[in-house]
Formats: C-alpha cells, structure tokens, sequence
C-alpha cells in the first residue's frame, strides 16, 4: 500500500506541470471555489426497517458555519437503532490549500442484509438480515487542493467495529440468536486523487472529472485477508440548454488479494457464533432451520477471503432503485446517465425557520444507469442490472445538494432523500 499512495505522490508531482498547462485551456470556473455563504437544515424523518425497527431520526446540517469552509452533518436516532452519525468536512489548515475532514459513527442497533451468494445471481428476497448491537466507525482524512481544487489528493484512515447476535429472514420475522455473537473488525487506509476539468467543483455543468483511489484493507486476524482496491470514476459533463448539462460516468473497482484469509468451512462457522458440533450438523446438514443462513455467509466470507472485495453497487449512488451494497464481488463495473435541467437560477435567498440557503438552482433529473459485479475479471457484463429515474434537486450557495429521487429496476422502486450528487467520491 504504501508503494502504491507514493506512486500516486509521485504521478501528481510529475503531472502538476502538465496539468496546468492543460488546465489553463479548459473551462474558466464560474464562481469562487471556496465560497462561504452560509446554509442549514434541520429536519425530522421516521425510519422503519424489518428486523431492526422503528423511530425517528433528526438530521440537521450546517455549510460554510460562520462564514468559513467548514461544514458539518448531525443525524441523531431514537428509537429501536439508537446512535447517531456524525462528520464536519473542509476544516483549512492552510487557507484553500489544506483541509482536514472527520467521520464519527456510533449505532447501538442496526442489520446488514446477508444475501445468499456474492455476485449477481440472488435473488430479491433471498437473503436474511444479521441485526447487530453495536457499531463503531473512525475516519479522518487530510487534503491537498491546488489550482482552484483542480487538483486534490487525498489520504484517509478508517476503523470500524462491530457485533452481531441474531439473523432473522428478509421480512425481518423468525429471530434466530447466534450462540457465540459475531465480533468483526476492519481497518482501512487509503489515497484518492482527483483531476477536476469543470467549470465548478460544486456544480459542474462542461468538462470531466477523473477520480482514482487505491484502498488498503489491513488484515486485523489470522483468519483475514490483506488486500488493495483500485478505482476509478471518469464523468464526463456536455452543456446543454443555457445552463443545464448532460453527464455520463463511467466506474470501474477491482480487488487485488496479497494475503489470502481463511478458506476453511469448518472454522469460519465457529468463529460465526457457532460450536464446533453446531458446525458439523450445518455441514452435513445445511438445509435444517438456521443452516442455510450459516452456510451461505461463510461461504461468501470464503470468497471474500480468496478474492477480496471491490467497492460494491447498489445504494444512493450507484443503482440506486437496489439496497445498499445490493451487488459485492471481486471486481464491479458500472455505466450512467444523467439529464441535469436547471429549470431556475435565480439565486433567490431562502430563509426559514428550519432551512436557510441561497437557491443557485433547482435541478430536474432524469437518469439511467447500469452495473455487474463479479469473481473473475472475464465475467463483468455477462450479467447486468439496471436503474433508472427521476428527481429534483435544490443546489444551495452553501455547497449542499438536496436531492430527492425515485428510482425503479428489477426489484422494484426506491426512494431517496439525500444531500450530496450521486457518484460520490467525485462530488458531482
């Protein structure tokens, strides 16, 4: 890994000549990239999810806070998943040259839809859900911008933690507890460098925007693998109408496995929550009640720990009418399209009692897109799935998008309320 973030270094030195060359060809920024006008939102949302519960969540959101660059996102939850999430992006370091930016996550319940098999072969409902009694996640990040954030590389470190202690099946009914709860762990470092050709970092509307990350994933026990993910996000933004634009984003991740973890069937079920005897039943039985389940996610941990995991599809980003990281394997692949019409420009001010912003445009759009996942590098697009949809947008002064869309594919429709463009790592 770290030969990989100092080859990265080294290929920004060595471009950073060329590329403000190139650079002072391309689009001329339409406004100040480190703008400071200020924006928040406080809002209230119910959540129901099977086999988790229910309640409410409070999301609030502060960009540009006193006029700075910093912004700062607070969802709290009550209810069934108590916990909340937190972030604060852009703290400057050195003014519009070095930002650092945090992440907090602190759940007391939440479920991880297990699907069946890695790949694109399961089926809709063919999955239980693991429900879990704590989670923790750490990321801190430091950024370097230059040339008007055209170019910014990037290096984070990340930790999680977590434990499950129950499955229950896809409708969130039947609870099975694990006998021994399921502790994991994960660490993670990385670099990501971004070459930005737009007219705006914020809201591009013409040029491209190329996104690279190598992604180390540290073994954290005997039994786990070691291995680096590579990604890449090229999108591409044509003008159209007076001040709307057409994008199109192509992305690509593979896996690349240094040290394989554990293969063995036996092991993975014990280290699951299972005895050594409940492991030799589910063996030589898998199809008895609470088997299967056991059965299946070790055998998508074993290829998981031969293969490695590329960053996954389905979620807000990409196939966005599937569940979050719907599709996992190896390596993953994926098209999109989308029509951004900005209907208003007007920058009118709004300022409510719960929401404040400047309204740089409200933004209708229509979108398609297309993704496969697989083990082996020669299957990507023998199997695809496809979303498409529509939605509206408010693109605020402060840097936020509010995004709401609906999204529909082969296993029917979703809804999202988000602030932040779709594709993300690529803002845009």
């Amino acid at each position: 890994m770290k030969i990989i973030i100092f080859r990265l270094l080294i290929l920004t030195v060595l471009i950073l000549p060329l590329s403000s060359y190139t650079f002072a060809f391309g689009p001329d920024r339409r406004q100040d990239q480190f703008g400071t006008i200020p924006g928040y939102l406080i809002i209230p949302a119910p959540y129901v999810y099977p086999g988790l519960g229910k309640g409410w969540m409070l999301i609030g959101y502060g960009g540009n806070i006193m006029e700075t660059n910093i912004d700062a996102y607070l969802i709290a939850i009550t209810g069934d998943a108590e916990g909340y999430i937190s972030s604060v992006e852009e703290i400057f370091v050195i003014p519009k040259y070095l930002f650092l930016s945090a992440m907090h996550l602190n759940i007391k319940k939440f479920g991880i839809n297990m699907y069946s098999s890695r790949g694109m072969e399961s089926e809709k409902d063919d999955f239980n859900i693991f429900v879990g009694d704590k989670y923790n996640l750490n990321k801190l990040e430091t950024t370097l911008s230059l040339l008007e954030r055209r170019i910014e590389v990037s290096l984070y470190m990340q930790n999680e933690t977590g434990r499950t202690i129950e499955f229950r099946d896809a409708k969130g009914e039947n609870p099975q507890s694990i006998p021994n709860p399921i502790v994991f762990k994960s660490r993670r470092n990385g670099t990501v460098l971004q070459l930005d050709w737009t007219d705006d970092i914020k809201d591009p509307r013409e040029g491209f925007r190329l996104n690279s990350t190598a992604d180390f994933i540290a073994s954290v026990d005997t039994g786990s693998p070691e291995y680096n993910i590579i990604s890449h996000g090229l999108t591409y933004y044509l003008p159209v109408f007076e001040n709307s634009t057409w994008a199109f984003n192509y992305f690509r991740s593979d896996a690349f496995v240094k040290t394989e973890g554990n293969l063995n069937l036996k092991s993975i079920l014990i280290s699951s929550g299972l005895t050594e005897s409940q492991a030799d039943t589910c063996i030589l039985y898998p199809t008895i009640n609470g088997c299967a389940a056991q059965i299946s996610k070790a055998q998508n941990t074993i290829k998981a720990n031969k293969n490695g995991s590329a960053l996954p599809l389905g979620g807000q980003d990409r196939l966005r009418s599937y569940p979050n990281g719907r599709y996992q394997a190896a390596h993953s692949q994926f098209y999109g399209t989308e029509l951004r019409w900005n209907f208003n420009t007007s920058k009118e001010v709004v300022d409510l009692i719960v929401f404040s912003d400047v309204m740089e445009a409200l933004q209708a759009t229509f979108f398609w897109e297309q993704g496969s996942v697989s083990e082996e590098k020669s299957d990507l697009g023998k199997i695809n799935r496809s979303s498409y949809g529509t939605g509206v947008r408010l693109i605020g002064g402060s840097g936020n998008v509010y995004r709401f869309e609906a999204s529909s594919g082969n296993e029917g429709s979703e809804i999202l309320l988000m602030f932040q463009y779709p594709w993300s790592g690529e803002n845009g």
